[in-house]
């Protein structure tokens, strides 16, 4: 193989360009921002070598690929390389590629996680060393790792930058069934085919799918509560079954979530049907909105009462007996006499608590309740306490007083109240109903897939109804509070707002229209079809002197681009010097060479 090769201006030779060749096993899949790589190059020069390996008639690239690439579209003749002796093993440049891949700034936390395990499984290299070569800890390394045990699904999202790191970190400590069921459940698919998608999921959502037996509502040995599955102890997705470790044994959890969440659901139906049996006991949820199990009960006309301060109940906790070696731990330093005494008062005082606690439970003040929903799902589909907030009479004990032939005034103007309610949100599901056949009917709708031949009667509506809305909060009230428009107001109805946008006048809607290039183009780069239409804007109202603007930039840029030109003299000058000192440098170097190769 005969290459001529010249002494660089720094580390390296000088290899031609047409004898060099890309790796296709190169472990790096994505090379971004080569325009500004090439751009940097062009104005300072390549700074660092790239290395090479002797390949067929010529060299394959062993790292740098992105300044090769950036060479290329230089139209460089040679480019700056390191050679390594022919003799180098693929598996060495293997390790070489990933070290330098993985020591890169802006690599992505997945692909520095796949070269770890490469160096690991093939290499045999330990963590410790892996951390040495790449100036991190070893622990930063053992954490890359985890994300390895991502499924292929949340791999692909994460390295299109869909998730945080933090997310990820966490969705990796799950089983792989778990993260599939989390994958299904919490993930829009039109968003994940996106180039650049936007999933959000919060650590709390995260952890329903843990699997934690611990925190589970049913009894781990009941085999009756789903027959096909049976009991969770001895079961092979419990982790304690088989684990020899006792971390596993202490905080077991389960692998098949699956099988998990349809043992909570079957609880929590049995324990539904026996509260509904019994005027005792009560519903409950909490959370900021109201869920959609929630909802659907309500409409079949199931009482459910909603926890929390200014709602229907609060929680009660109930008085909890005092143990006596955390006493003595939270007393240390004091006499025993002392903690015996202080022991047996808070005895006392638990014994009293306990007593008012039961007094309250039996005048009805106290009542027992399954929490059906909760939001952090701590208490989902266990028994609390609650006292009763906002009224006096659930509307189950005001019903049955009703069928027993005792109620008071109060307990039949309460029903009449709640028959009322019920008939007004049955009206509200009524349309509900109706407008989910609309929009049924207009996706199936063929004719809306082809352009119209005219325009339909609604779509002067619609399309002021699109403006209106592409505003901001902020936005939405400065046009209110300018165009004083009665039906445009927030708590306005849909007719009324429908009907306000049809009566705008010309120059009403030609305000909305600037208001919106103002709130969303503003900040819109000149180079941008935003930026251009502002303008186009600006220039139409004729009170903007932009042509004052443009002859004051105009002097700005003569002055600057006049200190460049003497600037690049200079240098043109200086570089033709350095190109005569070179030439001589090289002439000097050659010649002995060719004596040799005589």
């Amino acid at each position: 193989m005969e290459v001529t090769m010249q002494p660089a201006t720094g580390n390296g030779v000088l290899v031609p360009v047409d004898k060099i060749s890309s790796d296709p096993n190169q472990p790096r899949r994505t090379f971004e921002e080569i325009n500004e790589l090439a751009a940097s190059i062009k104005t300072i020069g390549m700074l660092q070598p790239i290395m090479l390996k002797p390949f067929e008639n010529g060299y394959r690239i062993i790292f740098g690929e992105r300044r090769y690439r950036a060479a290329l579209q230089l139209e460089f003749k040679e480019i700056r390389s390191i050679i390594k002796n022919a003799d180098i093993t693929d598996e060495e440049v293997k390790v070489i590629q990933l070290i330098e891949n993985i020591q890169r700034q802006d690599i992505h936390p997945m692909q520095q996680a796949l070269g770890f395990r490469f160096l690991i499984d093939e290499r045999q290299m330990k963590t410790e060393d892996i951390a040495h070569s790449i100036g991190k800890t070893p622990h930063f390394v053992r954490q890359q790792l985890k994300l390895n045990d991502l499924t292929e699904q949340w791999q692909t999202l994460f390295l299109k930058n869909g998730i945080f790191i933090s997310t990820a970190l966490l969705i990796c400590t799950l089983p792989a069934e778990a993260q599939k069921e989390l994958y299904k459940n919490q993930v829009d698919k039109d968003e994940a085919r996106k180039a650049n998608p936007q999933i959000s999921i919060t650590h709390h959502t995260i952890n329903k799918y843990k699997g934690d037996l611990t925190r589970v509502v049913f009894d781990l040995n009941d085999a009756e509560l789903d027959k096909k599955a049976g009991s969770c102890m001895g079961c092979p997705f419990n982790s304690a079954t088989a684990s020899l470790f006792p971390e596993d044994q202490k905080y077991p959890h389960c692998n098949h979530v699956a099988c998990l969440k349809n043992k909570t659901s079957l609880y929590l139906k049995g324990e539904t049907e026996k509260v509904l049996n019994d005027p005792t006991t009560v519903l409950v949820y909490d959370g900021y909105g109201v869920p959609e199990m929630v909802n659907h009960m309500k409409e079949e006309g199931v009482e459910l009462l909603k926890l929390g301060y200014g709602d229907d109940c609060r929680k009660i906790t109930p008085p909890k007996a005092p143990d006596w070696k955390s006493f003595q731990n939270n007393m240390k330093g004091e006499k025993v006499t002392v903690i015996k005494k202080m022991f047996k008062d808070a005895e006392a005082n638990f014994e009293k608590e306990m007593k008012t606690f039961e007094d309250n439970i039996a005048i009805g003040k106290f009542k027992k309740a399954l929490v059906l929903y909760s939001h952090n799902d701590r208490d989902t589909g266990r028994y609390i306490y609650v006292e009763l907030t906002s009224k006096e009479k659930t509307k189950k004990v005001t019903k049955k007083a009703i069928e027993q032939g005792n109620p008071t005034v109060e307990d039949v103007a309460a029903r009449i109240k709640e028959i009322q309610q019920r008939e007004i949100r049955a009206v509200e599901l009524d349309q509900e109903k109706i407008h989910k056949k609309i929009v049924q009917q207009v996706k199936e709708d063929k004719s809306l897939q082809a352009i119209p031949t005219r325009a339909g009667k609604s779509d002067n509506l619609l399309t002021l109804f699109l403006l209106f809305e592409s505003l901001n909060y902020e936005g939405q009230r400065q046009v209110r509070k300018a165009l004083r428009k009665a039906g445009l107001e927030d708590i306005a109805s849909p007719e009324k707002f429908g009907h306000a946008l049809l009566t705008l006048t010309k120059p009403q809607i030609t305000y909305l229209i600037r208001q919106i290039m103002i709130h969303k183009y503003s900040f819109n780069l000149p180079n941008t079809k935003g930026g251009y239409m502002f303008r186009q804007m600006a220039e139409s109202l004729g009170v903007i002197p932009i042509a004052d603007f443009e002859q004051e930039q105009a002097e700005i840029a003569k002055k600057r681009q006049l200190r460049r030109s003497q600037e690049t003299a200079i240098l043109k000058e200086m570089k033709a010097d350095l190109a005569k000192k070179e030439n001589k440098t090289r002439k000097k170097i050659d010649t002995p060479v060719k004596k040799m190769a005589s």
